[in-house]
């Protein structure tokens, strides 16, 4: 398995998660690769920072060698000279610097860039770089949030900001000529999928979608009731209407990546507003959900693996050479197929056993009421 989407925190934050801890709960549901975003503190925008945290992830993986790949994305900033550094940090560091990540919308850190000239000139930057890999996108309109007094979360940031951020940067990539890859962030909505399929053939580029735990299998009404601020998230959960959408869209396989956008924060900082919810254990639920509803093996397998290495340009082997190297003798295909076959045939207490102790890891379980009426 291989997530494209991952908050590791560490240093300054490293009383949230760490990188020794986020790739060692990884590595126990069976993660060959996990791929972390660059708003941390300080954020991963210079090649300084970028280069530092590097070494720092090879130095916890010699301290306690694990079979999973660590790799990163260089965040942008609306500077052309930042660009062109973090672009060149790819080329020379690909594939620990895998790719580069745009915040369209807010989120946790600073690094939004959201006015639509100043993403204009980010695509028309990546273009005269001639920069061909994975552009990650958050995208939110921040033009389209509300602030009016007793709204939700999700009423605050409505999924018409998303919508319309997902169209500003298919119309972007169009206008500049941008050939890279563009894959779009924690879909909240299989009406975003609709955009996408219906962009597709006229665009210069390929364009992916990544869908997540959390908006596959929660929704606002957790948001809006007791303890409501735990499940705080960007995008927002949507409504059991919308979700329910997604979820039968990923079923049908419109939709490329399972990412969890594991995000984990101590329970004072939820309480005080901070986005994001831990989500690699919440990856085992949403596995077993979707199989339970039909998901085939071949399916999940291209989710969770297949296009992730496609995406990321990633060769497989480096992946499999790591494992071995740790002394593990199971491939990522091989645990995806032992996955399946334990939700599958019944037999899967162990699986349920590994997510009750790896959410346990974490200050709180988003998934903890899913998982005792259904899965467990």
């Amino acid at each position: 398995m291989i997530d494209m989407h991952v908050h590791l925190r560490d240093f300054e934050e490293s009383h949230k998660e760490t990188i020794a801890h986020g790739l060692s709960v990884a590595s126990k549901i069976g993660y060959s690769a996990l791929f972390e975003m660059p708003n941390t503190v300080p954020p991963l925008t210079s090649r300084r920072e970028v280069e530092r945290r590097i070494a720092f992830a090879d130095q916890v993986l010699f301290e306690e060698p694990m079979p999973v790949f660590h790799g990163l994305y260089c965040g942008l900033t609306a500077d052309a000279n930042q660009i062109a550094e973090m672009v060149q940090c790819v080329r020379e560091l690909f594939p620990r610097a895998v790719g580069l990540k745009l915040f369209a919308g807010p989120s946790t850190g600073a690094l939004g860039v959201t006015e639509a000239d100043q993403q204009e000139a980010v695509y028309r930057e990546l273009v005269s770089q001639e920069y061909a890999g994975v552009l990650m996108v958050h995208c939110e309109d921040i033009s389209l949030f509300r602030d009016d007094p007793g709204l939700t979360h999700g009423q605050r940031r409505p999924l018409e900001s998303e919508l319309a951020s997902v169209r500003r940067q298919l119309a972007l990539v169009k206008r500049t000529g941008f050939s890279g890859t563009l894959h779009i962030c924690h879909v909240s909505s299989a009406e975003v999928l609709g955009i996408i399929e219906e962009a597709r053939s006229e665009l210069p580029c390929r364009v992916s979608a990544g869908v997540t735990p959390h908006h596959l299998l929660l929704n606002e009404e957790m948001v809006n009731g007791e303890g409501g601020y735990l499940y705080t998230v960007n995008p927002p959960l949507r409504s059991e209407e919308v979700r329910r959408g997604l979820f039968n869209a990923v079923l049908a396989g419109r939709a490329d990546v399972l990412e969890s956008d594991h995000a984990p924060h101590e329970l004072s900082d939820k309480r005080a507003g901070a986005s994001g919810l831990p989500g690699i254990p919440g990856m085992l639920c949403a596995v077993a959900y979707l199989v339970k509803h039909g998901m085939d093996g071949s399916l999940l397998t291209r989710m969770v693996f297949e296009h992730p290495l496609d995406i990321l340009q990633m060769d497989p082997e480096m992946l499999l050479r790591q494992a071995r190297e740790a002394d593990q003798r199971l491939t990522s295909v091989y645990r995806i197929t032992d996955m399946f076959d334990m939700i599958t045939t019944g037999g899967w207490h162990s699986l349920c056993e590994k997510y009750r102790e790896l959410a346990r890891s974490y200050p709180w379980d988003p998934y903890q009421k899913l998982a005792e009426e259904y899965l467990l």
